[in-house]
């Protein structure tokens, strides 16, 4: 096999050689694997550290100073069995009682936006477009827009609802057309009037017409939470479950607390 005896360690030297070689390669390659876990899990102890940093940051109500230093006062949402506090805003033309955990922001007199949000980074599972997902912030679990519209209920529907008007589903003297899982008669409390859905796979928005008189209807467009159903497939459960969401049983007796208490002014 070898023309002679140097050869033959010529090539057991060069076996050995090889062969420490692959186990110094091996090693090196554990150690990346090894470090880049490490890596992977700080990067996951930052991103919960952040997530509870903005959390508390969110509690903070207000500042006070006692002698030299600063207090600071921390107050966490309560969401089960809050009742409403009562707000009177001069610049809205209605009346409307809310949680306190919940935000509200005037746009005219006439609307007025309620909502609630938790920070919790993640892919918009309503983004469907060529599936190219972008990350948002927040989770937005209630979103209400109210509008008083100072029209009857058909020309109301013509400013926004017009889906209504475009394709016959009410008529000039303001006779809606129900169409189960589309457009359906809705009632609570005092209020009764028509819900209109548009959307698909979860991701979409409830708009609701409330009928006052001939000068007044009550438009309120109601998100639909797509972090919550279908569109987020697995991950429906991991949203549900983050530290300060409102579930959709909280969200639906919220709604419709919030539309029982609205008065026109």
């Amino acid at each position: 096999m070898y023309k002679n005896k140097k050869d033959k360690y010529i090539t057991i030297g060069v076996s050995a050689v090889i062969s420490v070689g692959i186990i110094l390669l091996a090693s090196f390659i554990f150690v990346i694997i090894d470090n880049a876990k490490e890596i992977r899990n700080q990067s996951d102890e930052i991103d919960r550290l952040e997530k509870d940093i903005y959390k508390v940051a969110s509690y903070i109500k207000s500042t006070e100073m006692k002698g030299d230093e600063k207090l600071v006062v921390i107050e966490e949402p309560i969401y089960e069995g809050t009742s409403l506090t009562s707000l009177t805003a001069e610049d809205l033309s209605f009346n409307v009682t809310y949680t306190s955990n919940l935000e509200l922001s005037v746009g005219s007199m006439d609307n007025a936006t309620i909502m609630h949000s938790v920070y919790y980074p993640h892919q918009n599972v309503c983004e469907m477009r060529d599936y190219d997902y972008r990350e948002i912030e927040n989770i937005v679990d209630v979103r209400f827009d109210i509008i008083r519209s100072r029209y009857e209920i058909y020309a109301s529907a013509e400013l926004y609802a017009p889906i209504l008007t475009d394709n016959n589903y009410i008529s000039e003297a303001g006779e809606v057309t129900l169409v189960p899982g589309f457009i359906e008669e809705y009632s609570t409390g005092t209020m009764t009037g028509y819900s209109i859905y548009t959307g698909a796979e979860g991701c979409g928005e409830y708009t609701y017409l409330f009928p006052i008189d001939e000068n007044n209807t009550l438009i309120i467009t109601r998100l639909q939470v797509g972090e919550f159903g279908y569109a987020a497939g697995d991950l429906a459960e991991e949203y549900m479950s983050v530290d300060g969401v409102v579930l959709p049983e909280e969200e639906e007796r919220l709604f419709n607390e919030i539309v029982e208490s609205i008065t026109l002014k």
